[in-house]
């Protein structure tokens, strides 16, 4: 009994001594603290498998260890970046150009039933063939404003006209030493976005001013400019200037319309190039013009209209800034001696230039000419009065049946309806003057991409 009194207390003290040195181990982070000896252990060698450790490093003496951080304090990771788009800067610009062609050469491709396989040969081919052709065009420069007129107002259809240096062989060639483009127009509210093509590296000045009718040019601004970059708030303001407002009428008084009214100073129909400056308008459906925009001074006014000739010398007025100066009287035309027809055919109206022949009643013939429009109304001047018979030639169309035709001198005599027949090999007529488009056909794109690698040949 005396030696299990021995034994329970030895046990409780030994006990009680391994609890407190593990307090004062755990509680090392405040401070000093006598630390039980723990029995020495063999060191393990570090295996291959974590060759991704590395050695602690002690902490500098003037720096206390960190104590452990609360989970609620933990930083937060960061977010990954999100992948940015592969830009190349040095790339060309897109040119709407290119674009157009491209995609009219997909479509003949879609049209023509290739197979996967096909279309992405010829895909592959059309792009390097354009991308050739557009790094020899240059990057674009974009501009983009707002043009208003002298009181703020927005200006819609102002021309926004580009000049620079022309290159010296141009200069040389065509004597000029400015090359002129009109690169874009304000839309309703004014703004607009012009492209700027052909600038294959550097830097460049361009002169540019926006021009509309019946307001003076804005002051010319000078922008220096960098291949693919873009250009905000270049924007322009016109002034007010002086004006003529009038009206033309035939020798009937009846009103004539679509005549193109000119205002010249220091020179004359006959002499257009020798003039100082010049304007010009064209009257509405009541024969009524208004020209603005002018330099004040004093201008002599001319009239042009198809089937009309100026009755008398054309008259002259002092203009002055503000208010446009009306004309004192109405300008009197006389009806030239000319045919009236419109062209049908059974797949529309035919509209474009034609050619005439007029033949009279002992079998003479001669030529005519005619542009209609897209109602297939046309007016021929220049008819013989004594001719009895037309037939019209247009291209995309058989020529006419003979038509017979009364004339009558100084009045537009009505021939009334001609009618074509369409020729389908040769395709549907635009009415303008270069070549029909393209069918759409592969052989259409074949040609064109042809065309396209002997371009790239030629710049190699």
């Amino acid at each position: 009994m005396q030696r299990l009194l021995f034994i329970v207390p030895a046990i409780v003290l030994l006990v009680g001594l391994a609890f407190g040195g593990a307090y004062f181990v755990y509680d090392a982070g405040n401070g000093p603290a006598p630390v039980v000896a723990a029995p020495e252990l063999e060191a393990e060698p570090l295996t291959a498998e974590l060759a991704g450790n590395k050695p602690l490093e002690a902490a500098p003496a003037d720096k206390p260890a960190p104590g452990p951080v609360p989970e609620q304090e933990a930083a937060a990771p960061e977010p990954k970046p999100e992948p940015t788009p592969d830009v190349t800067p040095d790339k060309p610009a897109t040119d709407p150009r290119i674009d157009a062609m491209r995609a009219e050469l997909e479509k003949a491709f879609e049209k023509a039933g290739l197979t996967d396989e096909e279309k992405k040969i010829r895909t592959e081919e059309i792009t390097k063939a354009l991308e050739a052709l557009q790094a020899e065009m240059g990057k674009a420069v974009t501009i983009k404003g707002r043009v208003t007129d002298y009181a703020g107002n927005p200006v819609a259809g102002a021309n926004i006209v580009c000049a620079m240096a022309a290159a010296p062989s141009d200069a040389k060639r065509r004597r000029m030493a400015y090359a002129v483009q009109t690169l874009s127009s304000s839309d309703e509210q004014g703004y607009y976005t012009a492209t700027y093509m052909g600038l294959k590296e550097g830097s460049v000045e361009l002169s540019l001013h926006a021009q509309a009718a019946n307001l003076l040019p804005s002051p010319t601004q000078a922008l220096t400019v960098t291949a693919g970059e873009t250009y905000d708030n270049i924007n322009f303001t016109l002034a007010q200037g002086a004006g003529i407002t009038g009206r033309v009428v035939d020798q009937n008084f009846n009103p004539v319309a679509n005549a193109r009214v000119m205002a010249m100073q220091g020179g004359s129909m006959d002499r257009r190039r020798s003039a100082i400056r010049s304007y010009s308008a064209f009257t509405d459906a009541d024969g009524r013009f208004s020209i603005g925009g002018m330099i004040d001074g004093s201008y002599s006014v001319n009239v042009q209209c198809t089937g009309y000739t100026l009755q008398e010398k054309a008259p002259t007025i002092d203009v002055v800034v503000g208010s446009p100066t009306p004309l004192t009287a109405d300008i009197v035309l006389n009806t030239a001696t000319a045919v009236k027809l419109k062209l049908t055919s059974a797949d529309g109206k035919p509209h474009g230039y034609f050619t005439v022949n007029f033949f009279t009643a002992d079998g003479k013939s001669s030529r005519g000419a005619g542009m209609a429009d897209t109602d297939g109304v046309a007016l021929v001047v220049n008819v013989p009065e004594d001719a009895v018979e037309l037939q019209v030639t247009m291209r995309g169309h058989k020529t006419s049946e003979r038509v017979r035709i009364v004339v009558y001198t100084g009045a537009h005599s009505d021939a009334g309806e001609v009618r074509l027949e369409s020729v389908e090999e040769q395709g549907k007529y635009d009415g303008k003057t270069p070549p029909p488009p393209g069918d759409g056909s592969l052989d259409e794109a074949n040609r064109k991409l042809a065309e396209l690698e002997k371009l790239r040949g030629g710049k190699r």
